[in-house]
């Protein structure tokens, strides 16, 4: 690979943390200004702040809730964590078609064609050969001796 598609990609990726960063900031001041029109802290910053520790699950001594409104601090945490997954999967989504494009595959891991020229999947035994050879087959496909 030459060093100018390395640092595009990185700058893909760059782009992308970026991107779900920027997202996690929005949720953040929306929990934050729902906390403050709800009456619980009065200045919208505190509220941020507090929205924040929440959402990172990291969790905040200095400011607590009172006991009708802190059902909405765990349900703040809840939404953080699936968040950062969504953000986890879709950094991995990014790299994973980076790498496809790289080898110019089609993307569809689960059909690859044969040698005849048709496609195979894994569940295809109608060849008669065992899975386990039809799978190491494809994997020489995949990753062919020299590259």
């Amino acid at each position: 690979m030459q060093a100018s598609n390395f640092w595009r990609d990185v700058g893909i990726i760059a782009g992308a943390a970026l991107v779900a960063l920027a997202a996690h900031v929005v949720a953040i001041a929306t929990w934050g200004l729902v906390v403050s029109l709800c009456g619980e802290l009065s200045q919208l910053a505190g509220a941020v702040y507090h929205s924040g520790m929440n959402y990172t699950t990291l969790g905040d001594s200095d400011k607590v809730m009172s006991p009708s409104w802190k059902l909405l601090a765990l349900l703040e945490a809840a939404n953080g964590m699936l968040m950062f997954g969504v953000s986890t999967t879709m950094l991995c989504g990014v790299i994973q078609r980076l790498i496809q494009t790289r080898r110019g595959e089609s993307g569809d891991y689960r059909a690859h064609q044969g040698r005849q020229g048709k496609v195979r999947n894994l569940s295809d035994r109608s060849s008669g050969e065992s899975p386990r050879v039809n799978l190491v087959s494809r994997t020489r496909n995949y990753f062919p001796a020299g590259a």
